[in-house]
Parts: structure tokens; C-alpha cells; sequence
């Protein structure tokens, strides 16, 4: 079972706020995992981008995972460094997602370099507009897709 937990829309201090309610209710209902979405970051926005570090803080992920769209290209890398930074020092992001990838065709060369630039793995992609569309990353689609 999915359950979503909501709560609300306000200011950025809400962010920490909503991790911490989540959390709770999540391990008084015990479940297993828990999916925290900070949507609608964008990297260039210090105000939008402040919270994240006491986000990270409060919610105290296992993992940090940053979905980005294949579309973007070449801000691809600078986005990518911001969102590491982002979450303060010692903490980093673990892997991208990355979506849209069926909507460039071979222009992939952005998600190289957005591992190259910050060292981080690409967990999975998104190919498609179900959720039967996100796929492991293969080396040998990337290396087809470089190279035609």
C-alpha cells in the first residue's frame, strides 16, 4: 500500500516541519519506507534551496536522491552541484534519477557529465510516462546512445 502524507504549502520553514510529521506517522504505522519530496527546487534559487540542508538535518535520509529531467542539458551539471551542496556539510547527494529520457534521443552526453562533474551514479532513468518506464541504468544502452 501507498499512502501519502501531505502537509501543505507555506513557507520554507515548512519543509523540516512535514519531514519530521511524515517520519512519525510513518514509523507509528511501521512502514518500511518512506519517499520525501522536495519538488520544485530550482538550483539558481537560494531561498528555494536554503531549506534543504535542514531538511536533511530533520528527516535524516538514508539516501538522498535528486530527480532531474534529461531535457535540461547542458545546466544539467551546474544543477547537479548546487542540489549536492545543498544539504550542508556531510551530507551529499547518493544517486540521480533521471527522467525524460525517451524525449532526447542520443543527446545524453548531459547525464555523463553530470556523473563525471560530481562523482555521483545514476540509479535509474525514465523512459517512458509509467512507472514500468523507470529502468536501471544499462552501459550498453548509454554507450549505443553516445555513439550513434
Amino acid at each position: 500500500m501507498v499512502e501519502l502524507f501531505e502537509g501543505g504549502y507555506g513557507g520554507s520553514d515548512l519543509v523540516s516541519k512535514i519531514a519530521t510529521g511524515a517520519i512519525k506517522y510513518a514509523k507509528e504505522e511501521k512502514f518500511d519506507i518512506v519517499l520525501l519530496d522536495t519538488a520544485g527546487r530550482r538550483h539558481n534559487d537560494s531561498h528555494l534551496m536554503q531549506p534543504l540542508a535542514s531538511f536533511a538535518k530533520a528527516a535524516n535520509p538514508d539516501k538522498l536522491i535528486m530527480v532531474g529531467e534529461a531535457l535540461v542539458g547542458t545546466d544539467s551539471v551546474m544543477q547537479a552541484q548546487n542540489f549536492n551542496k545543498a544539504f550542508g556539510a556531510g551530507r551529499h547527494l547518493d544517486f540521480f534519477i533521471i527522467s525524460k529520457c525517451d524525449t532526447v534521443g542520443d543527446l545524453i552526453g548531459s547525464m555523463v557529465n553530470m556523473v563525471y562533474a560530481t562523482g555521483i551514479p545514476i540509479l535509474f532513468v525514465g523512459t517512458g510516462q509509467t512507472y514500468t518506464d523507470l529502468r536501471t541504468l544499462s552501459v550498453e544502452w548509454a554507450v549505443r546512445m553516445l555513439m550513434s
